[in-house]
């Protein structure tokens, strides 16, 4: 799988995206996105 990395960043770190991560884990990086995820549970 391709990763390519876009000129939009992360909501939470500013971290630069992913469109993967754009579309499926609403334009948070995947180590934010698992952090909101625990904090979920």
């Amino acid at each position: 799988m391709n990763l390519v990395l876009t000129e939009k960043q992360c909501k939470s770190c500013q971290a630069r995206l992913t469109e993967y991560e754009i579309e499926n884990n609403g334009a948070l990086c995947m180590e934010c996105f698992k952090e909101e995820q625990d904090e979920q549970k």
